[in-house]
Parts: C-alpha cells; sequence; structure tokens
C-alpha cells in the first residue's frame, strides 16, 4: 500500500483494491441514470436504457456480496463485533437501495415496453442514483480508512479464494459510449 498525492492504491491482491473498483462501477452506473434522467421526458437514449437495465441490479448485487461476504467480515474481526457500528447502517442502506433499485427497474420495463418515459421515472432515476451516491460516499468515508491497515496473509489468501470465484462484474463499463 502507498499513498501518492492524497490518494491511497492498493496491489490487486488486496480487497481495498476491489473495493475502489466497486465504487467507481456504482459511480459510473449514478452517473448512467443521471444522464437519462436528463434526457426525460422528451428523448430517451434507449440504447443507455438497454444497457443500464443489463447491468443495473447485477452491480448492486454484486456491491453488497462484496460487503458482507468480504468486506463486513475482515472488519468485525478486527473491531470486534460490538465494536462495529457501521454494519446496521450499512445493512439498512443496502436494503434500502435494493427497494428502490427494484421499483426503477420496474418502471424502467414499463416505459420501456410502451416507449413513453414519465416524470416518474425521471424522478426515480435520480433519487435511486443520489441514493447510491450517498451510500458510496458513506462506506469510502468510513470503510476505506481501515482497510488501509495492512492485511494479514490469511486474510489476503481469504480474500484471492473469494475472489476467484466472484469476479467483478462489468469493470472498466463505460455507459456513455
Amino acid at each position: 500500500m502507498a499513498e501518492q498525492t492524497g490518494t491511497s492504491y492498493f496491489d490487486e491482491d488486496h480487497p481495498g483494491a476491489r473495493f475502489l473498483a466497486d465504487h467507481a462501477l456504482q459511480l459510473e452506473v449514478c452517473r448512467g441514470l443521471l444522464a437519462l434522467a436528463d434526457g426525460l421526458p422528451k428523448t430517451a437514449d434507449h440504447n443507455l436504457t438497454q444497457r443500464l437495465i443489463e447491468i443495473f441490479n447485477a452491480a448492486w448485487l454484486g456491491h453488497v456480496r462484496f460487503q458482507d461476504e468480504v468486506i463486513c467480515p475482515l472488519l468485525k474481526r478486527r473491531r470486534g463485533e460490538g465494536q462495529w457500528g457501521c454494519a446496521a447502517l450499512f445493512d439498512r442502506q443496502h436494503s434500502e437501495i435494493r427497494f428502490a433499485n427494484d421499483e426503477l427497474v420496474e418502471t424502467f420495463r414499463g416505459a420501456v415496453s410502451c416507449g413513453a418515459a414519465s416524470d416518474t421515472l425521471a424522478y426515480l432515476l435520480r433519487h435511486v442514483s443520489e441514493r447510491r451516491r450517498d451510500h458510496i460516499e458513506a462506506e469510502h468515508v468510513l470503510l476505506l480508512p481501515v482497510l488501509r491497515e495492512a492485511i494479514a496473509p490469511i486474510e489476503r489468501k481469504t480474500y484471492l479464494e473469494w475472489a476467484a470465484a466472484n469476479p467483478l462484474p462489468f469493470a472498466g463499463l463505460g455507459l456513455d459510449s
């Protein structure tokens, strides 16, 4: 791990690298949602809409799974079960965002199938983007400092085994292309 101009980076075998890549993916999804909302209700970018529908839930489910199966257990081991108060907050946010995501996907599909965009869809796009972005920013502030701590060899090995079985969905995706 090293510091360079105030920004930390991790080697690829560290869960912090996956954490940052996942956050970049989530923020890219947020930018796509806002770009789509900005075109509504007059015009809808159907290509962007289809791409978002394809990746939207998979990217979020990958985020939650990584948190539940890697980050939370790592932090609980380091901080103790009762000492890590962020867990309940992030669990609640994950559930709330999943619910909003489901509502958005349902509205998306309805708009695509009838060929009409609505003010409700634009509102939901912005709402979900804002919730996701705020959540990612909170995780970045509260979790990244803990991930900067040295990782024990057994933690690294466990993470690498998990990562091999769970590749990051849609890494490096550009929704604007």
